[in-house]
């Protein structure tokens, strides 16, 4: 089966999944030298699949319901807060 660029464009779950092993690249490779057993890579896999989970929490339900009452600046914050409380409590 051969995919064009017309095709991966109509298929939406296509192109989620190819930004999510780039992200996951990109993710991956900031600690890459940390990433020394399966057990820390798994751990590696876990976060950023938390993280990726809370992204599209975000962007399916949060956002539109802060855009619609007009609240981008708590959609702001509560963006940002969230995974550095989250990386501060696995990471111990």
């Amino acid at each position: 089966m051969k995919l064009g660029t017309k095709q991966i464009l109509e298929q939406k779950w296509l192109q989620e999944l190819i930004i999510l092993v780039f992200t996951f690249v990109l993710f991956s490779m900031n600690d890459w030298v940390l990433i020394t057993t399966w057990v820390k890579f798994w751990k590696g896999c876990v976060y950023f699949l938390v993280l990726y989970s809370h992204a599209q929490l975000n962007r399916h339900f949060l956002l539109p319901i802060l855009l619609k009452q007009h609240k981008p600046t708590v959609y702001a914050v509560s963006s940002l807060c969230w995974p550095w409380c989250l990386r501060a409590y696995c990471m111990k």
